[in-house]
């Protein structure tokens, strides 16, 4: 870590280093919520997706109604 400056426009920069670090701060919850929004909606739709999934008089390869062709 570099010295302090004790003279010039920066020996005074309490300001600065203030809104730095409330910057960090809101940058680290902006990235948390983001990553958070991001991870639950993953969750759902593999949720969603494979809730989807039954099998049909036991038989697991069943066309869909609302399916058009096969997938293979």
């Amino acid at each position: 870590m570099p010295p302090k400056d004790m003279t010039g426009s920066l020996a005074n920069a309490k300001a600065v280093d203030a809104f730095s670090t409330i910057a960090k701060f809101i940058a680290y919850i902006v990235t948390f919520f983001i990553l958070l929004t991001g991870a639950v909606i993953a969750k759902g739709t593999l949720l969603f997706m494979t809730s989807q999934i039954k099998l049909t008089d036991g038989k697991p390869d069943v066309q869909h109604e609302y399916c058009s062709k096969r997938i293979y």
